[in-house]
């Protein structure tokens, strides 16, 4: 994948950024695109999401409990909500930062760096329904050695490092926990192709798993004391453990010139999540997530107006199953974008909105009424994106 046909065409997708709309804990993976730049390249992006994800209480045991005639049970149902209650914005705005550089060591080698920030999440329901919430962020860096084997194909790989930040989760009955944060390692493989006669390129990139195990403790002071106890779980809690893991992920990306103007590219993600759910000791928090694995389209279309100007569209569809932290279904998105470059200076923009399918979520009571759980129903959300990128070739 190289030679200079990059330097008069639109090669590099603006619109395979799409994903950026994307939250919960899978925050999509970007392919390794900076690693078939011409010469030394470096390039810093920025994305804002923000998610309208509001939901209401279809299902609460509260009126069962108040009209018991049990002066505990009646104490509990003052903690839960009504039938028709406001779950609040649930998912809460976050932005993504990312850094690429990539320069070559002779003809058929080329080094790259980057950093990215693959998963995460950030939510907090509304203390009309328990307050759940939890906020998590997970930062990769590669290093990656890519070969040219000819002038059709290559290969790259090379090592992650992953860190995940310092964590919060808990609700207004159990209380907030904190844990500290976490490296571990992995790796990302991958290989391209570049068909002389049709200029097709095809890229593959596989990551590996990447295992993290937190430790904390609960906030003193945060939660409801609990039975006879003037404490509540929370300050009681000085082991709290948490475990977290990225999962395997295959990625393949297309793109198809179909002028010295036009193109075509399509992109497809595997991520493997239903092999690595969240996992906690704390006490209601074992199982943190009930997820599936993801499966991402993306196909788009990029039109060269001039020599400096160019535009991209895309539409993606995005799998999921709505979860007490991702309260929807499925996803499908639209993109639209533009790049201005002179000189060695290109600068990319793009918006997405993203339509979230219905979905519905509950909230199970575990030991404090056995069998019973807060029932929520999420429609007509959306979400929206705007990302910017700024890249340079030295």
């Amino acid at each position: 994948m190289k030679g200079n046909y990059k330097k008069r065409s639109i090669l590099s997708a603006i619109g395979l950024t799409l994903s950026t709309g994307a939250f919960g804990f899978d925050r999509s993976v970007i392919p390794p695109n900076f690693l078939y730049e011409d010469g030394t390249f470096l390039e810093l992006s920025y994305a804002t999401v923000q998610p309208d994800v509001t939901g209401k209480v279809v299902g609460s045991p509260k009126q069962a409990l108040l009209n018991s005639g049990i002066p505990a049970a009646q104490a509990l149902a003052s903690l839960l909500p009504e039938v028709g209650e406001d779950t609040g914005s649930v998912v809460k705005d976050f932005t993504r930062t990312g850094l690429s550089i990539k320069t070559d060591l002779g003809d058929k080698v080329a080094f790259g760096f980057r950093r990215t920030q693959p998963a995460g999440n950030k939510v907090a329901y509304s203390d009309a329904v328990l307050g759940y919430n939890i906020d998590l962020e997970a930062t990769a860096y590669d290093l990656l050695v890519k070969y040219n084997v000819n002038n059709e194909f290559s290969v790259f790989a090379g090592p992650r490092i992953q860190v995940v930040d310092e964590t919060s989760l808990g609700n207004t009955v159990l209380g907030q926990f904190e844990v500290d944060s976490d490296t571990a390692t992995g790796y990302s493989i991958g290989g391209g192709y570049q068909n002389a006669s049709y200029r097709t390129q095809v890229l593959v990139n596989y990551t590996s798993k990447i295992a993290h195990d937190q430790q904390g403790a609960g906030v003193a002071g945060s939660g409801i004391p609990l039975g006879a106890a003037p404490v509540s779980l929370a300050t009681a809690t000085t082991d709290a453990q948490l475990k977290f893991t990225t999962p395997e992920t295959f990625l393949l990306s297309i793109r198809q010139p179909l002028s010295q103007s036009s193109m075509l590219f399509a992109s497809y993600r595997r991520s493997n999540w239903s092999d690595d759910q969240l996992q906690s000791n704390i006490p209601n928090f074992e199982t943190i997530t009930a997820m599936i694995d993801i499966d991402e389209y993306v196909l788009g279309y990029a039109y060269r107006l001039n020599p400096n100007f160019s535009l991209v569209t895309a539409l993606s569809h995005k799998t999921g199953r709505a979860a007490l932290y991702s309260p929807v279904n499925d996803r499908q998105g639209i993109n639209i974008g533009a790049r201005y470059s002179i000189g060695d200076l290109r600068l990319d923009a793009s918006f997405t909105y993203a339509k979230l399918e219905d979905g519905k979520t509950a909230i199970p009571l575990g030991n404090l009424v056995p069998g019973q759980a807060i029932e929520m129903e999420f429609k007509n959300n959306s979400a929206k994106a705007l990302a910017l990128r700024l890249g340079y070739h030295f």
